[in-house]
């Protein structure tokens, strides 16, 4: 509270609105103590969560324009006034406008903005631009500390009040995009905070929150994620840490379709993932009755697989899986020949797997890029490499024998 009166310029108008969200700790009693003309004070009953309790807020708020604050911050000479420049300027058309916060702990960077990333994560922005500009546009900001007008957080009747303490201040910025404005950070304006040290960030309620965000934004989040991925295929081999294998140059030369499949593919991944941790329902339980097998001839005898002719593994009505495994031996353990196992999906992703010395395979690739809508296709091939790399020579699929597959975690083998 001292930090915030002391930092405020003093030619400025200003009231400043304290809500408690019926605390449990000794808050109440400090806010009792308070006795200042500006400061107004609301009690809740019962704790109404972030969204609601700053929604009454700001609907006793007089002025023009609203700075939302946590209760975490502390605040620096100037912070205010590099976010005003900024939200009226105007050139920017400014909706939002968040700031730069450091770490009380440590005074590391935790926010210069809020970014989706390529595997549609939501995370702070911890890395400056080089640029000396007072402003840089962003996806998003952190409600911790932001400006808006009033006009603009009536409009959109506030907070939506159906996150639980996370993802209300990314809904409202989506929102605000969506009136035709934009977000911005105020690089000149500096706040440290103590970063949520009351709630937890790895929760299920986090989890819901972002479910929820998601399901309300999907085509505009699928948008953002496919537009960055068509700036990242700009860059040569620049997805490997990402994509398990390497992509077919043929799927690469429609980048905008190829950048659009991609986005839905790690929406899909999450809405799976969250179906088994919220739901506790798993979509592919029952994975083994939609997988076919083709160029395979199983021998009862020895309970495994021959490789006839280039197999093909098809999985139908399956939208996601998070890997999918070969599982078999060497027919002559004593035979180390140079082998590698080319793994491809869907003519899209492709992995090749040096078998390692011994009898046993176990090779694979985690979170293979399936097509919604369509049977998903899954090509194996065995063949001889070139010792000094992965050059290869010729079929050597009479060399192995397959046992079963791993498909999502679930060991399948049909016959």
């Amino acid at each position: 509270m001292a930090s915030l009166l002391d930092s405020l310029p003093s030619e400025l108008s200003f009231e400043i609105i304290l809500i408690d969200d019926a605390s449990s700790d000794a808050t109440v009693e400090w806010l009792n103590s308070i006795d200042h003309c500006v400061v107004k004070k609301i009690f809740n009953p019962n704790n109404l969560g972030y969204a609601k309790s700053n929604n009454i807020a700001a609907s006793q708020a007089k002025g023009e324009i609203l700075a939302l604050i946590n209760n975490d911050l502390i605040f620096e000479s100037g912070w205010l006034e590099g976010m005003l420049d900024v939200l009226e300027n105007p050139y920017l058309n400014a909706g939002i406008v968040g700031n730069i916060q450091y770490k009380v702990v440590d005074n590391s960077l935790d926010h210069a903005g809020v970014q989706l990333t390529l595997t549609g994560k939501i995370e702070h922005i911890q890395v400056l631009s080089p640029e000396s500009s007072p402003y840089s546009r962003v996806f998003a900001v952190t409600g911790a500390c932001c400006l808006i007008r009033k006009s603009d957080f009536d409009a959109l009747s506030g907070f939506d009040e159906g996150y639980v303490n996370g993802g209300e201040d990314v809904d409202l910025c989506l929102a605000v995009r969506q009136r035709g404005k934009s977000v911005y950070i105020a690089t000149k304006s500096q706040i440290h905070h103590h970063v949520s040290l009351s709630r937890d960030r790895a929760s299920i309620q986090n989890e819901k929150n972002s479910r929820r965000l998601l399901a309300k934004w999907r085509n505009v989040l699928k948008t953002e994620i496919a537009r960055q991925w068509q700036l990242r295929f700009q860059q040569p081999n620049s997805y490997h840490n990402l994509i398990d294998g390497d992509f077919y140059q043929a799927f690469l030369k429609s980048p905008q379709m190829a950048a659009r499949l991609i986005a839905e593919y790690f929406i899909l991944i999450e809405e799976q993932r969250w179906s088994k941790l919220i739901d506790s329902v798993d979509l592919n339980q029952d994975i083994a009755s939609r997988t076919q097998f083709k160029g395979l001839r199983f021998i009862d005898s020895h309970n495994l697989y021959l490789i006839n002719t280039k197999p093909e593994v098809v999985l139908k009505g399956v939208d996601s899986v998070v890997n999918f495994y070969v599982c078999g031996r060497r027919i002559d353990p004593a035979n180390q020949d140079n082998l590698a196992m080319t793994i491809s999906v869907n003519h899209v992703q492709y992995k090749i797997l040096k078998l390692e010395s011994g009898p046993n395979i176990n090779l694979g690739i985690i979170s293979p890029i399936l097509l919604p809508g369509i049977d998903n296709i899954f090509k194996i091939e065995v063949n001889f490499i070139n010792p000094d790399g992965f050059e290869l020579l010729g079929d050597a699929s009479h060399l192995i024998y397959i046992s079963h597959f791993v498909i999502d975690d679930k060991l399948v083998k049909n016959h």
